[in-house]
């Protein structure tokens, strides 16, 4: 595949600005693509030239190239190094607009057979004028290192560009990669192989490499397939000498798996952003069924891909006007998103929840205060946890508004809140409730249930009492304040018109009441205190995650009505979905104690003491279809059927967490919304800053300057 002057004419049709040709002086370059389907004296010409040109080009020393003129008022950040003391070719160069915070970032990978070009070739600038920064990639060639150096290096610039976001406004989360030919090989790479860890080497490896949407002009896909689908006398691209060769390191047709790792259709997955595809159908040197391979895989794995034809057009050059209009229409949609079109608001929009086929929780860590701000330090270590919210303080009423918000549009229908009792006994003194307490003072707090589970778990120290002294404690101390505090909120989740108590450690609460035989008395009494305060009962679930029957047993014999786990224990990270499901299968198998579901969706440990895994939001859906699956063989009108608990919504310094973030944004919970809930998939998602509200992280920052 030879481009003589892709990224310059591709630039000329969507960008006002001038950018010097690479390869060949402009007649050169007009003899070869200037029509869009050569005529029959010039395919001599072509023919000859498509043999020369990888000729010159594999020995020719890219020339330096003018920078572009940058429009008045912008900013530009040159030779920006994203490898410390790395190749000279591992520079960017950062484009901003003349205003703005929080920008939306279009990557520009320039084209060149993976053997020439620059930065300084065909970024559109253009797009500063609508609100966007724009970088500009080098990469290493293939004279300089084979694949994967390449998508290597575009990943290590995308993760430089996350990480050093906040110094130059960018918005983390709504990057684009857009290319020409080889640079939209590599920009359809960043798009599909976003999670392929093995490309990710090097620095700032704590950051996310993916993109959130991808503009692919004919780019190449499927090496082994070009041969079979060119034009008569198209670019011959088996050759050992063609560019597709060089890149790999050997004749395409013998080297099938590292052509294959090239591909970017490889790593197609549902987790793959938005694509926009532009291909002319007269196209020699890229054939267009190389575009129609990759729009096929996508909408295969559901990925939203827009394809246009070209008619009549070539290697680029197009001068049909839809192609800069999809162009900018694909970019508003996917990165200004409506979120554009959102003005700043009086107060957070009013949440519009979604119908779910059954009640789906999350357990909620409440961690998250003011007086507390070293717990974020382990997540500034990985800052692709990062929260929508920033480093928040949970008792902000807003921060319950915008987090119930999020849950109830994307099928969260409560939070089991982790309670925690602390001082003396005889008396109720709490830590780490100012969620529930911000939750019960907000304006949403009506659309949204909770309810807690009891941290019993001894702690020792100053912490003082996390269980009860005993049974008069428990029934007359605890109960009443759980009564008047909590079971009698409209907001707190009843089934059955039956308050749900999830309790952590049922060996400490057997021990508190003077053994396991103490146990279902006092829990008669509790439910009779429920029956007498007009509920109907209470379901009391005990926390449990194995599979040893006599554990099992124990919780039934206690008088239990469900068990459910916190977090599954999964020793094999590779086995992360297969191993949940043989624990939840198990339990329900072994008929001992109704199980209420959860699925994990990740875990690291405070230290990272792991085993370490996540799992990828499009497989986290699959887990949650598989385990719909299971629901629906439970017991009729039983808790099992009717509700599935999430792990965990905001457990951030353990490595397991729903909502939006930094890495994958509300992909967690967009897989909520598809798997229990008939919404429609097209749905416009806020975050605060969308509608000048935040951040919320004072008491972080303030103990920065201490």
């Amino acid at each position: 595949m030879i481009e003589p002057d892709t990224q310059y004419r591709f630039a000329r049709a969507t960008s006002p600005n001038d950018v010097q040709c690479d390869l060949l002086t402009a007649s050169l370059q007009s003899s070869i693509t200037s029509v869009a389907a050569p005529p029959r004296c010039a395919h001599w010409w072509f023919s000859i030239l498509s043999l020369l040109i990888p000729l010159s080009v594999a020995v020719a020393q890219p020339r330096p190239f003018a920078p572009p003129r940058v429009p008045e008022g912008a900013t530009v950040y040159r030779d920006l190094p994203y490898v410390t003391n790395g190749h000279a070719r591992q520079k960017l160069d950062l484009y901003l607009p003349k205003e703005g915070t929080n920008l939306p970032l279009i990557i520009n990978i320039h084209g060149g057979a993976w053997r020439a070009g620059s930065k300084e070739m065909g970024a559109p600038l253009d797009y500063l004028a609508r609100g966007y920064a724009v970088a500009s990639i080098n990469y290493r060639l293939s004279q300089h290192a084979v694949f994967p150096a390449q998508i290597e290096d575009c990943k290590a610039a995308v993760r430089w560009l996350r990480a050093n976001a906040a110094q130059y406004n960018l918005d983390a989360v709504r990057f684009a990669a857009w290319g020409g030919s080889a640079g939209a090989h590599l920009a359809a790479l960043l798009g599909t192989a976003g999670d392929a860890k093995e490309f990710d080497v090097g620095e700032n490896l704590g950051m996310s490499s993916r993109v959130q949407a991808v503009v692919d002009y004919f780019g190449p896909t499927d090496f082994l397939q070009m041969d079979a689908h060119r034009l008569p006398e198209g670019q011959v691209h088996d050759t050992a000498a063609s560019p597709e060769s060089l890149l790999i390191g050997g004749p395409l047709q013998e080297n099938k798996e590292k052509a294959a790792r090239a591909n970017p259709i490889t790593y197609v997955s549902k987790d793959a952003p938005p694509f926009l595809i532009c291909h002319g159908d007269s196209d020699p040197l890229v054939p267009h069924h190389q575009s129609e391979l990759l729009e096929a895989a996508l909408k295969q794995a559901g990925v939203p891909v827009t394809f246009y034809t070209v008619k009549g057009a070539g290697h680029g050059g197009f001068r049909d006007p839809e192609v800069p209009k999809l162009t900018r229409e694909f970019l508003a949609k996917y990165l200004m998103s409506a979120k554009a079109q959102v003005r700043k608001a009086a107060y957070i929009p009013p949440p519009r929840p979604v119908k779910t086929t059954i009640l789906v929780g999350a357990h909620n860590c409440p961690l998250w205060v003011a007086d507390e701000p070293e717990k974020w330090d382990q997540i500034v270590q990985h800052p692709e946890r990062t929260p929508a919210l920033g480093f928040y303080d949970q008792a902000n009423p807003e921060v319950a508004d915008w987090e119930t918000k999020w849950a109830v549009e994307h099928g969260v229908n409560f939070f089991v809140y982790c309670w925690y009792r602390a001082g003396k006994t005889n008396a109720v003194e709490t830590k780490y409730s100012s969620a529930i307490e911000s939750l019960l003072k907000s304006r949403f707090a009506s659309q949204f249930k909770f309810t807690i589970m009891w941290e019993n778990q001894p702690r020792g120290g100053a912490w003082g009492a996390s269980g009860v002294s005993g049974e008069k404690d428990l029934l007359e101390t605890l109960v009443p304040f759980w009564m008047t505090n909590y079971f009698r909120q409209p907001s707190y989740l009843k089934v059955d018109n039956k308050p749900l108590l999830f309790v952590y450690d049922a060996h400490k609460l057997a021990k508190d009441l003077g053994g396991v035989t103490n146990v279902p008395r006092a829990f008669e009494q509790m439910r009779d205190a429920c029956r007498r305060a007009g509920f109907a009962g209470l379901h009391i679930l005990a926390e449990y995650r194995g599979l040893d029957p006599k554990e099992l047993q124990l919780r039934k014999d206690m008088g239990f009505d469900y068990t459910f786990a916190y977090v599954w224990p999964i020793y094999k990270p590779e086995q992360a979905i297969p191993m949940q499901l043989d624990y939840i299968r198990k339990t329900r198998d072994l008929n001992i104690l109704p199980e209420v579901v959860t699925v994990s969706q990740g875990w690291t440990g405070w230290r990272n003491e792991g085993p370490i895994y996540r799992i990828p939001p499009g497989d986290f859906e699959g887990l949650l279809r598989q385990a719909k699956d299971i629901l629906a063989t439970m017991p009729q009108q039983s808790l099992s059927s009717k509700l599935l608990l999430l792990d965990n919504w905001n457990e951030w310094s353990e490595g397991h967490y729903l909502a939006p973030h930094r890495e994958y944004g509300f992909g967690y919970l967009d897989a909520v919304r598809k798997v229990f809930s008939d919404a429609p998939e097209e749905h416009v998602d806020l975050i605060p800053e969308d509608i000048g509200f935040g951040p919320y992280d004072s008491a972080y920052k303030a103990r920065q300057k201490q």
